[in-house]
Protein backbone atom coordinates (compact mmCIF):
# COMPACT_ATOMS: atom_id res chain seq x y z
CA UNK A 1 0.00 0.00 0.00
CA UNK A 2 1.12 3.58 -0.58
CA UNK A 3 0.42 6.98 0.87
CA UNK A 4 -0.71 10.09 -1.07
CA UNK A 5 -0.11 13.18 1.21
CA UNK A 6 1.49 16.89 0.74
CA UNK A 7 4.98 16.74 -1.00
CA UNK A 8 4.76 13.61 -2.70
CA UNK A 9 4.45 12.29 -5.87
CA UNK A 10 4.43 8.36 -5.82
CA UNK A 11 5.75 5.86 -8.14
CA UNK A 12 6.01 2.38 -8.92
CA UNK A 13 8.11 -0.46 -10.27
CA UNK A 14 7.83 -3.73 -12.18
CA UNK A 15 9.99 -6.05 -13.14
CA UNK A 16 8.70 -8.88 -15.10
CA UNK A 17 11.96 -10.65 -15.34
CA UNK A 18 15.40 -9.83 -15.79
CA UNK A 19 17.40 -6.72 -14.00
CA UNK A 20 15.15 -3.89 -15.27
CA UNK A 21 12.32 -2.36 -13.64
CA UNK A 22 9.76 0.34 -15.45
CA UNK A 23 9.04 2.89 -13.03
CA UNK A 24 5.52 4.73 -13.49
CA UNK A 25 3.48 7.32 -12.31
CA UNK A 26 0.88 6.96 -9.76
CA UNK A 27 -0.29 10.53 -9.60
CA UNK A 28 -0.90 14.09 -11.26
CA UNK A 29 0.00 17.40 -10.36
CA UNK A 30 -2.06 20.57 -10.52
CA UNK A 31 0.05 23.87 -11.06
CA UNK A 32 -2.14 26.35 -9.39
CA UNK A 33 -0.39 30.11 -9.95
CA UNK A 34 -1.63 32.31 -7.14
CA UNK A 35 -1.80 35.94 -6.18
CA UNK A 36 -3.26 38.43 -4.10
CA UNK A 37 -6.26 40.93 -5.80
CA UNK A 38 -6.07 44.09 -3.92
CA UNK A 39 -4.17 43.52 -0.99
CA UNK A 40 -1.42 41.06 0.42
CA UNK A 41 -2.75 38.13 2.18
CA UNK A 42 -1.81 35.30 4.88
CA UNK A 43 -2.96 31.45 4.21
CA UNK A 44 -2.51 28.99 6.60
CA UNK A 45 -3.41 26.61 4.38
CA UNK A 46 -4.99 24.58 0.89
CA UNK A 47 -7.60 22.14 1.05
CA UNK A 48 -8.74 20.38 -2.11
CA UNK A 49 -11.89 18.64 -1.69
CA UNK A 50 -13.49 15.95 -4.01
CA UNK A 51 -17.35 16.70 -4.18
CA UNK A 52 -18.32 13.55 -5.91
CA UNK A 53 -15.96 11.33 -3.52
CA UNK A 54 -13.01 10.38 -5.47
CA UNK A 55 -9.90 9.25 -3.08
CA UNK A 56 -7.37 12.12 -3.20
CA UNK A 57 -5.12 11.48 -0.06
CA UNK A 58 -4.80 8.27 2.59
CA UNK A 59 -4.07 4.92 1.90
CA UNK A 60 -4.25 3.13 -1.30
CA UNK A 61 -3.35 -0.19 -2.46
CA UNK A 62 -0.90 -0.48 -5.87
CA UNK A 63 -1.19 -2.90 -8.44
CA UNK A 64 2.74 -2.23 -10.03
CA UNK A 65 2.27 -3.90 -12.80
CA UNK A 66 -0.49 -1.98 -14.06
CA UNK A 67 0.17 1.22 -11.97
CA UNK A 68 -3.00 2.03 -10.51
CA UNK A 69 -4.14 2.92 -7.01
CA UNK A 70 -7.17 1.46 -5.75
CA UNK A 71 -8.62 3.38 -2.68
CA UNK A 72 -8.98 1.71 0.76
CA UNK A 73 -10.57 2.31 3.94
CA UNK A 74 -8.17 5.31 4.78
CA UNK A 75 -8.40 7.02 1.57
CA UNK A 76 -10.13 10.29 2.02
CA UNK A 77 -11.73 12.75 0.00
CA UNK A 78 -9.75 14.86 0.62
CA UNK A 79 -6.18 16.43 1.05
CA UNK A 80 -5.10 19.52 3.39
CA UNK A 81 -1.62 21.54 2.23
CA UNK A 82 -0.68 22.88 5.21
CA UNK A 83 1.24 26.17 4.37
CA UNK A 84 4.61 27.62 5.90
CA UNK A 85 4.23 29.99 9.05
CA UNK A 86 3.83 33.52 7.90
CA UNK A 87 2.87 32.55 4.37
CA UNK A 88 1.89 35.54 2.37
CA UNK A 89 0.15 36.02 -1.19
CA UNK A 90 1.65 39.60 -2.51
CA UNK A 91 -0.11 41.53 -5.26
CA UNK A 92 2.53 41.88 -7.29
CA UNK A 93 4.31 38.55 -7.48
CA UNK A 94 2.57 34.86 -8.07
CA UNK A 95 3.27 32.39 -5.72
CA UNK A 96 3.47 28.90 -7.44
CA UNK A 97 1.50 25.81 -5.99
CA UNK A 98 1.50 22.37 -6.75
CA UNK A 99 -1.30 20.09 -5.66
CA UNK A 100 -0.53 16.06 -5.99
CA UNK A 101 -3.49 14.13 -6.24
CA UNK A 102 -4.04 10.19 -7.44
CA UNK A 103 -4.08 10.20 -11.07
CA UNK A 104 -7.40 8.64 -13.38
CA UNK A 105 -10.97 10.33 -12.78
CA UNK A 106 -11.19 12.65 -9.67
CA UNK A 107 -14.82 14.02 -10.49
CA UNK A 108 -15.70 17.82 -9.49
CA UNK A 109 -13.14 19.61 -7.14
CA UNK A 110 -13.15 22.51 -4.69
CA UNK A 111 -10.05 24.21 -3.68
CA UNK A 112 -10.39 26.48 -1.05
CA UNK A 113 -7.42 29.19 0.07
CA UNK A 114 -7.58 29.43 3.75
CA UNK A 115 -6.47 32.87 5.98
CA UNK A 116 -5.24 32.82 9.32
CA UNK A 117 -8.52 33.85 10.43
CA UNK A 118 -10.53 32.09 8.76
CA UNK A 119 -11.57 33.91 5.59
CA UNK A 120 -11.17 31.84 2.48
CA UNK A 121 -12.03 31.46 -1.41
CA UNK A 122 -13.34 29.09 -2.96
CA UNK A 123 -12.24 28.20 -6.47
CA UNK A 124 -14.24 25.10 -8.59
CA UNK A 125 -12.86 22.56 -11.25
CA UNK A 126 -14.87 20.32 -13.20
CA UNK A 127 -12.22 18.08 -15.20
CA UNK A 128 -13.84 16.75 -18.39
CA UNK A 129 -11.68 13.72 -18.60
CA UNK A 130 -9.22 11.56 -16.46
CA UNK A 131 -5.92 12.73 -15.69
CA UNK A 132 -2.98 11.61 -16.95
CA UNK A 133 -0.38 10.39 -14.75
CA UNK A 134 2.82 12.34 -14.24
CA UNK A 135 1.66 15.31 -16.06
CA UNK A 136 1.28 18.68 -15.07
CA UNK A 137 -2.15 20.15 -15.41
CA UNK A 138 -1.83 24.37 -15.97
CA UNK A 139 -4.17 26.76 -14.88
CA UNK A 140 -4.66 30.42 -15.45
CA UNK A 141 -3.53 32.80 -12.83
CA UNK A 142 -5.71 32.70 -9.56
CA UNK A 143 -6.60 35.89 -8.02
CA UNK A 144 -6.83 35.68 -4.91
CA UNK A 145 -9.75 37.84 -2.67
CA UNK A 146 -11.66 36.60 0.37
CA UNK A 147 -15.00 35.46 0.70
CA UNK A 148 -15.06 35.68 -2.99
CA UNK A 149 -15.44 32.47 -5.24
CA UNK A 150 -14.21 31.30 -9.04
CA UNK A 151 -13.98 28.27 -11.69
CA UNK A 152 -10.50 27.53 -12.40
CA UNK A 153 -9.27 27.81 -15.97
CA UNK A 154 -7.10 25.87 -17.71
CA UNK A 155 -4.06 26.62 -19.67
CA UNK A 156 -3.66 26.11 -23.05
CA UNK A 157 -0.05 25.03 -23.27
CA UNK A 158 2.85 26.04 -26.41
CA UNK A 159 4.04 23.33 -28.20
CA UNK A 160 7.60 23.77 -26.50
CA UNK A 161 5.26 23.78 -22.40
CA UNK A 162 3.33 20.67 -23.62
CA UNK A 163 6.81 18.84 -24.17
CA UNK A 164 8.25 20.14 -20.53
CA UNK A 165 4.90 18.65 -18.77
CA UNK A 166 4.02 15.80 -20.40
CA UNK A 167 6.59 13.55 -19.75
CA UNK A 168 7.12 9.82 -20.12
CA UNK A 169 4.70 7.85 -18.72
CA UNK A 170 7.02 5.28 -18.01
CA UNK A 171 10.47 5.52 -17.05
CA UNK A 172 13.35 3.00 -17.82
CA UNK A 173 16.51 2.98 -15.31
CA UNK A 174 19.35 1.77 -17.00
CA UNK A 175 22.50 1.09 -14.92
CA UNK A 176 25.67 -0.07 -16.85
CA UNK A 177 29.55 -0.55 -15.64
CA UNK A 178 31.31 0.07 -18.94
CA UNK A 179 34.50 -0.69 -17.11
CA UNK A 180 37.80 1.95 -17.46
CA UNK A 181 39.90 2.53 -20.28
CA UNK A 182 43.08 1.34 -18.95
CA UNK A 183 44.83 -1.35 -21.28
CA UNK A 184 42.62 -4.89 -20.26
CA UNK A 185 45.17 -8.12 -19.94
CA UNK A 186 42.87 -8.98 -23.00
CA UNK A 187 43.34 -7.19 -25.83
CA UNK A 188 39.69 -7.69 -27.14
CA UNK A 189 38.61 -5.88 -23.76
CA UNK A 190 40.23 -2.63 -24.59
CA UNK A 191 37.88 0.23 -24.87
CA UNK A 192 38.89 0.55 -28.43
CA UNK A 193 37.47 -2.73 -29.18
CA UNK A 194 34.20 -2.10 -27.14
CA UNK A 195 32.93 1.33 -27.20
CA UNK A 196 30.74 0.81 -29.94
CA UNK A 197 29.17 -2.67 -28.45
CA UNK A 198 28.54 -0.40 -25.61
CA UNK A 199 26.85 2.24 -27.57
CA UNK A 200 24.59 -0.20 -29.35
CA UNK A 201 23.39 -1.77 -26.31
CA UNK A 202 22.61 1.61 -24.44
CA UNK A 203 20.54 1.71 -27.82
CA UNK A 204 18.62 -1.33 -27.56
CA UNK A 205 17.42 -0.54 -24.03
CA UNK A 206 17.06 3.35 -24.81
CA UNK A 207 16.74 4.38 -21.06
CA UNK A 208 15.28 7.33 -19.93
CA UNK A 209 17.73 7.93 -17.14
CA UNK A 210 21.22 6.00 -17.69
CA UNK A 211 23.79 5.91 -14.62
CA UNK A 212 27.11 4.57 -15.64
CA UNK A 213 30.26 3.46 -13.51
CA UNK A 214 33.91 3.98 -14.28
CA UNK A 215 33.45 6.35 -17.10
CA UNK A 216 35.38 9.19 -17.94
Amino acid sequence: AAGVASNSMPMCGYAENGNEIALQHLSAVLHLPVKAMDKKSSLKEVVVTSTSGAKLSGVFKVDCQNATLSATGSSKSVVTYTLPANFTLLTAEICDMYIVVPAGDIGACTIEFVENSGDKMIATWNPSEALPRGVVQEFNTILYKKGESCELEVRDLSVPEFKKYAGADELKIMSFNVRTSLTESEPANNWDNRKEACVELIKDHMPTILGVQEAK
